[in-house]
Order: structure tokens, then C-alpha cells, then sequence
């Protein structure tokens, strides 16, 4: 899984670059965004890319990963710790062990860069939005839900919907990769953090929480 979404942005911008041109601003303007925020320089992808009035879904796709990365993750990690988890026998400790340690690596400005991040990634249209798209939507909210956690203020029903929308774009990604195991523990994990129901959820929420804060 994890090669294949690497392989997948890689070809992205193997394609972006192959269409820029010599003398094209616009690409330009594009490649440099790209390269602030592979070397880690998310606020210059920023500024850059707020800066256009009419971005292409590939631009907010790109802005929205930098403000992923200026909440402190790059994508490379937080998928590593989801296939971790999920490799882990599929158990609440595997669970807790996914969300510390997403919140380890959390900027004071955090919950509001991943807003900003699921908002950026929510404005392409679904029947627009590519596989590498949906799983790097589901994974900030993954990574929203485990800051969340981590803030009394978020407890309980508060952030069930950033669960929910979390598994909702990662199920509708491991559905079309026809991996039995990939699902097998993509079911398990989800079954697992947001249950059958409200009420279910919510009390698997609360035992997530309950067990990370008596992690010593």
C-alpha cells in the first residue's frame, strides 16, 4: 500500500513537470510549490499557492498537503504509522499506538492546519478527486482525530464525525485495490475506533481516549 501511494504521487509530479514549459509562469509557480514542500518549507507553498485566485484541483490538492506539513506531518509518515497499526494485529493497543504517535509530531497550530488541509482536499469534487487524493483526505483526518484525542476539549461525540470521514476516504481508496488483507484490517480497524452506531462509537472513542491517558 505504502509503495503504491508513493508510486502514485511520484507520477503526479513526473506530470506536472512534463507539462510546465520553459517560459510558463504558471508552472512555474507550481514546481516551486512543489519543491517547498518536499524540502519541508510549507509556508512558502502557502503564500504561494494562496496567492492564485483560480487554483486547478491539482494546486488545492498541493495546498492542501502543505498545510498538512506546516501542521507538522509529512504524508510519508503518517501513512507509515497507519500501515503500521493496521499490520499490528489490529487490536486498541495497536489503535492508541497509531494516535501517539501522530500526536508526538503535532504543531501548536495543528487542528487548525488540518482543517484547513480536509477543506482544501474537499473542494475537488468527488467524481474528480484521484485514489492518491482520497487516501491523503483520509489520513489528515486520521491524523485530526488523533490531535483530537490528545484535547480534553474534543472528547466524545465532538470529533466522531473526524472518525467517520477519516474511514469514509480511506474505505472508498482500500475498496479498489483488491487487497483482501488491506481490507481485512481496514475493517477491523474501523470496526474497532467507530463501531456500528453512535452510541457504540462514541464509547470506542472514549476507551481510545481513557487508554492513551493512562499511557505513562
Amino acid at each position: 500500500m505504502l509503495k503504491k501511494m508513493i508510486s502514485a504521487s511520484v507520477v503526479i509530479l513526473a506530470l506536472m513537470l512534463s507539462g510546465c514549459g520553459t517560459a510558463d509562469s504558471e508552472g512555474e509557480s507550481m514546481l516551486a510549490a512543489q519543491n517547498a514542500v518536499d524540502t519541508g518549507d510549507a509556508g512558502t507553498a502557502i503564500a504561494i499557492l494562496e496567492a492564485k485566485t483560480d487554483r486547478t484541483d491539482d494546486e488545492n490538492a498541493l495546498l492542501a498537503e502543505a498545510y498538512a506539513s506546516q501542521a507538522g506531518y509529512s504524508m510519508i509518515d503518517i501513512t507509515i504509522a497507519f500501515v503500521d497499526a493496521s499490520e499490528s494485529n489490529v487490536s486498541s493497543n495497536s489503535t492508541v499506538s497509531l494516535i501517539e504517535s501522530l500526536i508526538d509530531q503535532a504543531s501548536p497550530t495543528a487542528v487548525a492546519d488540518l482543517n484547513q488541509s480536509i477543506a482544501y482536499y474537499e473542494s475537488i469534487p468527488v467524481a474528480d478527486r484521484t485514489e492518491d487524493q482520497n487516501f491523503k483526505l483520509g489520513m489528515t483526518y486520521i491524523v485530526l482525530l488523533a490531535v483530537m484525542v490528545d484535547d480534553p476539549s474534543y472528547a466524545g461525540a465532538d470529533i466522531l464525525p473526524i472518525a467517520q470521514g477519516g474511514f469514509d476516504a480511506l474505505g472508498a481508496v482500500v475498496a479498489t485495490m483488491n487487497d483482501p488483507d488491506l481490507q481485512t484490517s481496514y475493517d477491523e480497524l474501523e470496526l474497532e475506533m467507530i463501531g456500528v452506531d453512535d452510541a457504540t462509537s462514541i464509547a470506542k472513542l472514549d476507551d481510545i481516549i481513557a487508554q492513551y491517558n493512562a499511557l505513562p
